[in-house]
């Protein structure tokens, strides 16, 4: 069921509110932990962070940069994920075969 609604939104503070509003409106069930302090705490997160990058893009110097940099290191993180993914898995592969030997 949880994987149903990461395919369907991003898994982030945003993500949990549309997860839960599909859940009160019948479409999903929700599992038996409640977050503590739910919406309130959600909604305080995103606030927090829309108030550090507000502050970023005020530091011309460093912050801005940063921001404007931010796609590419999404980029080189999904690219070295990728990249580190196979080799994971060969291993893997590797470590099952002669673990059933």
């Amino acid at each position: 069921m949880i994987r149903a609604f990461h395919r369907g939104s991003r898994p982030s503070t945003s993500g949990h509110l549309v997860f839960v509003r599909r859940a009160k409106a019948g479409l999903l069930s929700r599992p038996a932990f409640r977050l503590p302090g739910s919406p309130v705490t959600e909604i305080s997160t995103i606030a927090f962070l829309l108030a550090v990058l507000g502050l970023m893009w005020n530091d011309a110097e460093v912050g801005r940069r940063t921001l404007l940099l931010i796609p590419v290191i999404a980029a080189m993180l999904v690219a070295s994920w990728f990249a580190v993914r196979r080799r994971v898995g060969r291993d893997e592969d590797r470590e099952l075969t002669e673990f059933a030997k």
